[in-house]
């Protein structure tokens, strides 16, 4: 019987140590998301909702951003953002969405992805190079 019970307990405490591990965090999915970790040029990633055309967004660290659109026709938009909470709020200044203002819960980042809830959908953003958005803008 003691064998029996052994053999259980040591199932017991492996089951429990798999289960620590799997539970490790290998990305910033759990805390505030710093603003300065989303400065750079993000290409959204169209496979969540259809590959309908390039949707690219550059967030600058003085809290402007710049959205590029190209479907065959290109659309340029520019305005502030800001990063709080893990809510991301895009406000257009100018552009082809004048007045619009976005707002994204941020769901998952690391260096190279982020994770946004756009509308019910969770989308994937990678980040790429500034030059992929500069193209557009000169």
């Amino acid at each position: 019987m003691k064998k029996f019970y052994s053999v259980w307990a040591m199932l017991a405490m492996m089951f429990m140590a798999l289960n620590f591990t799997a539970c490790s965090k290998d990305s910033d999915d759990g805390g505030d998301i710093d603003d300065s970790s989303i400065v750079g040029t993000w290409q959204t990633m169209g496979e969540e909702y259809g590959n309908y055309g390039l949707e690219l967004t550059k967030f600058d660290s003085d809290g402007t951003f710049v959205r590029v659109y190209d479907d065959g026709e290109t659309d340029i938009s520019y305005g502030s953002w800001t990063l709080s909470n893990n809510v991301l709020t895009l406000k257009v200044i100018s552009g082809d969405w004048y007045g619009d203002t976005w707002v994204y819960t941020v769901l998952k980042k690391s260096s190279s992805t982020m994770v946004l809830d756009v509308e019910g959908f969770p989308t994937t953003l990678k980040k790429v190079s500034d030059s992929t958005i500069n193209k557009y803008l000169n």
